[in-house]
C-alpha cells in the first residue's frame, strides 16, 4: 500500500508540473529556481520525491513548474531512446 502512495504521489507531482509548465514557454536556456520555496515547493517533500527517485532506477527526472526548473536528478543531458511516454503522460493527465 506504501508503494502505491508513493506511485500515486510521484505521478500527482508530475501531472502538477505538466499543468504549470504551460503557464510560460522558456527560451534557448531554462531558467533554474534557486531553491522550491521560492516557487512556493516544499524542500522536504522534494526530498521524499528524490529519494523515490533514487529507489526506482529511473535514468534521470526534471520538474518544470510555471516554465522554469523546479529541480533536475540525474544526467538531464543526456538523450534518452523512449517510445510511447507521450500517450501515457496524457492518458495520466486525463484521468485526473
Amino acid at each position: 500500500m506504501r508503494a502505491t502512495r508513493s506511485w500515486t504521489a510521484a505521478l500527482l507531482l508530475l501531472v502538477i508540473t505538466a499543468l504549470g509548465a504551460a503557464a510560460q514557454n522558456p527560451g534557448r536556456h531554462w531558467e533554474m529556481y534557486r531553491s522550491p520555496e521560492e516557487a512556493g515547493w516544499s524542500a522536504e517533500r522534494l526530498a521524499e520525491a528524490e529519494a523515490l527517485y533514487d529507489r526506482s532506477g529511473a535514468a534521470a527526472v526534471v520538474v518544470v513548474y510555471d516554465g522554469r526548473i523546479l529541480v533536475a536528478w540525474g544526467d538531464v543531458t543526456r538523450r534518452f531512446m523512449c517510445h510511447s511516454v507521450r500517450k501515457s503522460l496524457l492518458s495520466a493527465l486525463y484521468g485526473v
